[in-house]
């Protein structure tokens, strides 16, 4: 019986701890209220230290697979499968999406009319930029509840200097220092 305890907490330990530090944070939360807000840094640490393992661990387990498939020579028979699977199912995606839009057509009761977009401030992008804004985020203006704590303190002792959060930047614009911006 002991032998099979350990064997169990061996195999599934790792899940239990998980699920108890999910129960453990769910009780605090409900009993600290909003005061449980001073442990949000902490959670917010272990999110981005996990996301930043996940990258890197998905990379080399799908890299080793490869490597073991090349050598045991079934390679190219999964990636045939694969390939397949994936082409029947965006058919198949396909196929249904035009299908129900043939039936109903969520869009036809709206209009568009081109010119009454407001592009004003708005400045084109070369295609470097154009593939940078399309890929990427750029979040210099954005702020997250942390830091709009820290900066509302920081500001209460320097009230002089603007907060980044009261700045209101187009997505379009890129950074701060574009054109019109006396610092460019």
């Amino acid at each position: 019986m002991d032998r099979k305890k350990s064997t169990f907490f061996k195999n599934y330990g790792a899940t239990l701890l998980l699920l108890l530090g999910l129960l453990a944070g769910g009780v605090l939360g409900a009993l600290l209220g909003e005061s449980a807000r001073v442990l949000r840094p902490v959670g917010m640490l272990f999110l981005n230290l996990v996301f930043v393992l996940v990258v890197p661990l998905v990379f080399f387990s799908v890299a080793r697979s490869l490597v073991v498939m090349h050598e045991s020579g079934v390679i190219g028979k999964v990636l045939g499968t694969a390939l397949g699977v994936f082409l029947f199912m965006s058919l198949v995606a396909g196929i249904f999406s035009f299908g129900l839009m043939s039936v109903w057509n969520p869009f036809s009761r709206m209009t568009v009319d081109a010119g009454s977009a407001d592009l004003a401030g708005a400045e084109a992008l070369n295609l470097g930029d154009a593939i940078v804004a399309a890929l990427t985020v750029d979040d210099s203006h954005c702020c997250s509840p942390v830091s709009t704590c820290f900066r509302s303190s920081f500001s209460q002792r320097f009230s002089a200097w603007p907060s980044p959060c009261s700045v209101s930047v187009p997505p379009w614009s890129g950074s701060l220092s574009k054109k019109g911006n006396p610092s460019s």
